[in-house]
Parts: C-alpha cells; structure tokens; sequence
C-alpha cells in the first residue's frame, strides 16, 4: 500500500459512526491511515417525508457515489440495505462485513403478550417492506409513520401511544440498546442486505479494491449478492415492499426465503426454497423466476395511490 491517507466518508449518526469504527478498526491492524469525513446525505436533510415517497433510490447513499466520483473521498460505509440494488456506475461494492442478526424486533411501551392476528395495532415504522407485511398478517392496524436514526425513534415510540415500533434488530444490538420490551418478528422476511455493513469505493481503484478485499467476509457477500441481484431482478428499490433472505445451509445447500407485496398489502406472494449453492447470480435468478411465475410482477405493478 502507498502512503495515501485513505478518506473514509460515513453518515453521522451513532450506528453509522459505529460501523465505520468496524472498518476503521481493521484498516488500523493493517497499520493503513485514514481520515473520517462525516457527510449529510438527502435522508439525513429531510427527516419528514416518508422513505418510500422519495422517489429515486439512493437517498442515503447518492451523496457518497458522487463524492466517491468526484474524488473527494475513497471509501464509504453503507448498511447495504440502504444502497441500491443496481450498483451505480464507476462503483464497486468491495467489502461485505460479517453479517449481524438480520431479524426485525418489534420494540413496544409495555408487554403486549402473544401477538393475535385478529386484533388491530398502532405500529411505527417507516419501510414499506415491514409495513406492508405487519398489514397483511395484522390487518386491523394502523401504521404510524417515523423517521430519525435509532435513538431518536425509540425516544418518539416512548412518548408516543404507539403499542410499537420496528426495528432491525442488528442496530439496536450494535448500538448497546436493549429494550425491555421487544418481540422478534421472525416471520418477516427481512430486506435483502439487512445486517450486512458493506464499503464501497471506486471501481478503477484498484489499490483500495485490494486493500478493501482483506476486510471481506466471503459468506457475507454470496448471500448478499443473491439477496440483492433476486431485489435488481425484480424491478424493486431499497423502499420496495420485497424481503429476500439467504442462508447457507451446509457446504453445498443454501435456503432462500424471498417475499412481495402490493403497497397496499392486499396481496403476497412468498417462496420458500432449498438448492445447491452455486453461482450466487444463477441463483437469484432461479428465486426470481420462481416468484415471477406466480404473479410477482402483477403484485409490484400495484403502486400505492
């Protein structure tokens, strides 16, 4: 390695800070300097409108390609299910973390018991995807929009009148945060990359490309890449209502567990399926034929009104 003082773009809050401490940790070990530059994105500025209504993929990680473009910074850390499916061009995604726990949890004001189907709730969240999948299994509900990082969002659930709010799991884990009322949601499917800190950088640079492939973790980034091509494949932004799991079952099976609903969550198709590992792109692609074949794009054509 030169002697390049690598700049780290991150987000500010707590849990991006957090895992850009993950990389930066690394990169010390290999006795690499680095300078951190902490940047706004579109998402950070507008902390109101809800996240499926931005349009335009990217809003928290459009800033970072175009500074990674321009040359002003070398690296960014992303929680990959905030970065599109499509990867922009000149961008390289070169290092996937070790995943974390990639469950949502249901953080509530006081216990709520078993949760029953027939009974209506007042949950926050602000991802269609959880949206849309609470509705179709909890139809009487009322969803309460929410927006702000991890701290602030627990802070608005407590002075709420919310039975809940949603949360990934992995951030609240990440973050020492242990609410004393949470209910695992293992029956959501969750977003494709959910758990996974990934670094991008520019994909002429081969010098950081290197250095970022002793960060990689290999099974992080084979069911990254299935989960994220089966969402590319579809047609599906980071806001779409899809959820798309892999898990490697073994040295040859892996088990995928794709999910889509309208935005209304009137309609749902789920697959569930066991395969040899192979070419993770080969496999997405046989997920997504699977789901396409029942009727997936009819389902994603039903916008929200």
């Amino acid at each position: 390695m030169s002697d390049r003082i690598l700049r780290i773009g991150t987000r500010g809050s707590k849990l991006a800070i957090w895992q850009t401490q993950q990389v930066e940790s690394s990169l010390s070990e290999l006795g690499i300097a680095f300078q951190r530059v902490v940047l706004k994105s579109q998402g950070d500025l507008d902390q109101h409108t809800p996240l499926e209504q931005f349009g335009t993929p990217g809003v928290f990680t459009r800033k970072f390609d175009a500074q990674l473009l321009s040359g002003q910074i070398d690296m960014a850390v992303h929680s990959l299910k905030d970065y599109p499916a499509v990867v922009p061009a000149g961008i390289a995604i070169a290092a996937y973390l070790k995943r974390g726990n990639p469950l949502d949890t249901l953080v509530t004001r006081k216990p709520l018991g078993q949760l029953q189907s027939g009974r209506g709730y007042r949950i926050a969240t602000s991802s269609s995807r959880r949206r849309t999948q609470w509705l179709h299994r909890f139809p009487n509900s009322k969803i309460e929009a929410i927006r702000g990082n991890v701290p602030t969002r627990l802070k608005k659930l407590e002075q709420s009148n919310w039975d809940g709010a949603i949360f990934a799991r992995a951030g609240l884990e990440r973050l020492g945060l242990y609410p004393k009322h949470t209910i695992d949601l293992e029956w959501m499917v969750p977003a494709p990359g959910q758990a996974v800190v990934a670094v991008a950088c520019r994909e002429d640079d081969q010098e950081v490309i290197r250095l970022l492939k002793k960060l990689n973790e290999p099974d992080t980034e084979f069911t990254s890449r299935v989960e994220r091509h089966f969402m590319a494949l579809l047609g599906g932004g980071c806001e779409a209502p899809i959820g798309g799991y892999l898990q490697i079952k073994g040295e040859q099976k892996v088990l995928f567990k794709g999910t889509v609903l309208d935005f209304e969550a009137n309609n749902q198709i789920t697959g569930e399926y066991i395969e040899e590992k192979k070419n993770p792109e080969a496999l997405a692609e046989l997920f997504a034929e699977r789901l396409i074949r029942k009727g997936v794009s009819e389902i994603l054509n039903l916008k929200k009104v």
